[in-house]
């Protein structure tokens, strides 16, 4: 029993460490493939999951969480590019609606869209180039576990607000509900070639749940966004 403790204290401690890192890739073509595209447009994105999900969802129930995880983290891309574009990105985005509204047209669905080689998505949508977001979401647990166990670490630092070592494991970071991997590439219509990348680490916690993280890495994917 013991010896159970310092495994059970390195379990729950690793639930407080926060992910996080940045990747970037840049190919040598870039610089002159972005002197000759004028359209690009952004691709609903996949979306994949690990770890416990909600029970008894069907797989009917699952493809509509992920046509509308896709369409709020589509949404969510486009926003954060179009607020860069006047002033830094010298390119043109293609609307979201064009873009669904293509796909509809050509009857590609969205986890086809997922599966065919960017050079046939760009010359569907009639653009020079096509950006993939990838939001892989590895879960530990529900948010709601996340709060309940918030709330134990408050009732553990009013415990232990007097004790001279204070807590006897971490009682004050957020707890890690789940790691979310938040990859952007953007692929030339010429061969389909991968010609820039992006890929952010971050965690999730209750309070600040994957859709606020999606949305804030969006953002810094915006800032670094080659076109300038």
């Amino acid at each position: 029993m013991k010896q159970s403790i310092p495994l059970f204290a390195a379990l729950l401690l690793s639930l407080f460490v926060t992910a996080c890192s940045t990747t970037r890739y840049s190919s040598t073509d870039l610089e002159l493939e972005a002197q000759v595209h004028r359209e690009i447009a952004i691709l609903p994105p996949q979306i994949s999951y690990a770890g416990p999900l909600p029970d008894h969802l069907t797989q009917a129930e699952i493809r509509a969480i992920d046509q509308g995880e896709s369409r709020m983290y589509h949404r969510a891309l486009y926003d954060a590019l179009l607020r860069k574009s006047n002033s830094r990105v010298k390119v043109k985005v293609q609307p979201v609606e064009r873009t669904l509204a293509r796909l509809h047209d050509q009857q590609i669905s969205l986890h086809e869209s997922w599966r065919m080689d960017p050079a046939e998505l760009a010359e569907a949508l009639g653009v020079d180039a096509v950006v993939k977001m990838h939001v892989e979401e590895v879960r530990y647990m529900s948010d709601a576990m996340a709060f309940g166990l918030n709330v134990g670490q408050s009732v553990v630092r009013q415990a232990y607000r007097h004790h001279p070592y204070g807590a006897p494991w971490p009682a004050y970071a957020p707890v890690r509900s789940a790691d979310l991997r938040i990859s952007c590439a953007i692929f030339s219509a010429q061969q389909g070639d991968l010609i820039w990348q992006m890929a952010v680490d971050r965690s999730a916690t209750w309070h600040n749940p994957a859709e606020q993280v999606v949305a804030t890495v969006s953002r810094k994917i915006a800032r670094n966004f080659p076109y300038r």
